[in-house]
């Protein structure tokens, strides 16, 4: 995917890093940059094209310093968070095992079928905490080899947006 310089998340990553970089480091076109998803999806990595070695670095940490708040703006947002959403879902039935383990012979106290069912509580709660952790790692491989690659607007950069688009953003002229 390709993010022209125009989009709110290029200008708001400009808006993070502009203040690092002097002006004379700037390059003289829109600064290109590729995006990957830190290995938790809680923070961008970046790679820029156009910079010195020592201000990729400035910019990148402060693109990674950003946080989550940049990964919500990227189109990496709904594999964000449906990762998130498998996390909790497997935290659930991670924490729930141990209770339920423990309640296996409590229950056998009570009775035999009190103990079957607390015997059956866990081996589905276990069989639940596979199932979602086996998602983690899918989502997790899956926002790991997503990337996509922007154009950040440098000072002074002129922004042209094509018709097309400033017709469907202001209407007609």
């Amino acid at each position: 995917m390709y993010l022209p310089p125009h989009s709110p998340f290029c200008k708001h990553v400009y808006d993070l890093i502009r203040p690092h970089i002097p002006r004379s480091e700037w390059p003289a076109d829109s600064l290109s940059a590729v995006f990957t998803a830190g290995p938790d999806g809680r923070f961008l990595v970046v790679a820029f094209e156009g910079l010195s070695a020592r201000f990729t670095e400035v910019a990148a940490q402060a693109v990674s310093a950003a946080g989550f708040g940049l990964v919500l703006q990227s189109p990496m947002a709904y594999s964000a968070s449906q990762l998130y959403r498998a996390l909790r879902w497997r935290n659930v039935c991670l924490y729930a095992i141990v209770p339920l383990l423990f309640a296996i012979p409590l229950m056998g106290a009570i009775g035999g079928t009190a103990m079957r069912a607390a015997a059956f509580l866990f081996a589905g709660d276990l069989a639940g905490f596979f199932l979602t952790h086996s998602t983690v790692l899918r989502r997790r491989a899956h926002l790991a080899e997503a990337r996509f690659s922007a154009d950040i607007p440098v000072p002074g950069l002129r922004i042209r947006m094509p018709s097309s688009t400033a017709e469907r953003i202001d209407g007609p002229l």
